[in-house]
């Protein structure tokens, strides 16, 4: 059966039943809270996990030599010949070189990075036609679904790919890194509950023993989740910098320093914490953004240096703030000072940013709809130039006033959002 592309309506599939219990996964989306840009050239950022998240189902089925994906939040049905799929991609996963007897799945850095996408894309080719707007995210799919299974020693029958998000895609909330996340995990979850004998690897690859628990991912398998979604994530944005695969795997707020691990920070009572998300509607072009900035750090290197140092300033001082915060039981008005500061630190932040030329005339009219209500730590986050911005949302602010303000926000063309920050990561779905 060839792959079966059919974009905004629904394709009739061939009815299936699920076989057995379904794994399924969720992960949270994020947004960048101080450091968007900055920190690629080596500074601080912070990042915080949103209420809004991707689940990502993974069935087997009734039917015979059929592999199933369906992204409704996309338009997207696929369907493929699961033979066809095994033969190209899962076998032999790589050529039996020293570097794949040193690869298994727990070792995602340890792949042959290029020469897996590059297999992926040649059996897309020869069995998808596909169309611009999808073709990277199901290549980083695929890709998953290669180097998880590739290597691992299990009977793989027919299988469903389900995903649905809640997040707005390509707005620079992380629904490319939450999916990935959440495929990542729900592809590890499978392979632990196909295990038959102590190894978990075909017999070329690195020997897998470890001890199973189908409960819960282990610290180990955060890891790994993060890092193949990081490897995943490549396909898609070329060079990312770790922090949307890091938030979306580990939840709450993270401290990210390029070239180090992510380093979560104990936030106890964040998970109270409330923003307005604000989308634009115009969509950002991160390509294009990241290359507008490169060109002025190389024709204006010292102007831009100082304003990512002075980035790098307000993301420290925050941190400061959301780690007081995070005790167990701030007082009020440790807490309202804290507050007063982080929306200072927004505002001062957003500034800097429109210094390197990153706003957008949408993103500015949101943020003075935001001020005139009181909502004055406000910020984009992401790439800039549309996208997303979002604004603080203080303790004792009137639930009466921010239904209002959503619908102000609607009126004027934009899409608005109250979402908590800093939930959990990635989990299994009940």
């Amino acid at each position: 059966m060839s792959a079966e592309i059919v974009i905004g309506e629904q394709v009739a599939l061939p009815e299936f039943k699920k076989v057995g219990v379904p794994v399924k996964v969720s992960a949270p989306g994020k947004i960048i809270l101080h450091g968007e840009h900055s920190v690629v050239y080596g500074r601080l950022a912070l990042a915080a996990s949103i209420g809004l998240r991707t689940t990502v189902e993974l069935s087997e089925i009734d039917i015979p030599n059929l592999f199933v994906v369906q992204l409704p939040s996309v338009k997207y049905v696929g369907t493929f010949d699961m033979q066809k799929l095994k033969h190209h991609l899962l076998e032999p996963l790589l050529p039996l070189t020293h570097e794949s007897s040193m690869y298994c799945w727990e070792y995602p850095d340890f792949i042959h990075h290029d020469a897996l996408t590059d297999r992926v894309m040649a059996f897309l080719d020869m069995h998808a036609t596909l169309p611009p707007q999808h073709a990277l995210s199901l290549k980083a799919a695929i890709f998953l679904i290669a180097g998880i299974l590739g290597s691992s020693n299990i009977d793989i029958p027919s299988l469903s790919l389900h995903s649905e998000t809640s997040l707005t895609i390509g707005a620079g909330t992380g629904s490319s890194a939450s999916f990935l996340v959440s495929l990542a995990a729900a592809l590890i979850q499978y392979v632990k509950t196909k295990k038959t004998g102590e190894n978990f690897s075909k017999p070329c690859y690195k020997s897998s023993n470890w001890k199973v628990n189908h409960d819960y991912f282990r610290i180990e398998e955060l890891s790994m989740i993060s890092q193949w979604a990081y490897s995943a994530e490549r396909i898609i944005h070329g060079n990312p910098s770790g922090v949307d695969n890091s938030v979306c795997t580990w939840g709450g707020l993270v401290e990210f320093r390029r070239g180090l691990a992510p380093k979560p920070v104990p936030l106890s009572s964040l998970g109270t914490m409330k923003c307005m998300l604000v989308n634009t509607r115009v969509p950002r072009d991160t390509a294009r953004m990241v290359a507008k900035l490169a060109a002025l750090y190389k024709s204006r290197h010292d102007m831009v240096n100082n304003i990512f140092n002075a980035m790098e300033d307000v993301a420290f001082l925050a941190l400061k703030q959301y780690e007081l915060l995070g005790k167990n039981e701030p007082g009020v008005l440790e807490a309202t000072k804290a507050y007063e500061e982080l929306a200072e630190l927004c505002s001062t932040n957003h500034h800097l940013l429109c210094a390197l030329g990153l706003s957008h005339p949408r993103l500015d009219e949101a943020l003075l709809l935001l001020h005139r209500h009181g909502l004055v730590g406000a910020k984009l986050t992401g790439a800039g130039g549309g996208g997303h911005a979002f604004a603080l949302i203080p303790p004792s602010y009137d639930d009466t006033v921010l239904a209002e303000i959503c619908n102000e926000l609607a009126l004027a063309g934009f899409g608005a959002t109250v979402a908590e920050l800093g939930g959990v990561g990635v989990d299994l779905e009940q």
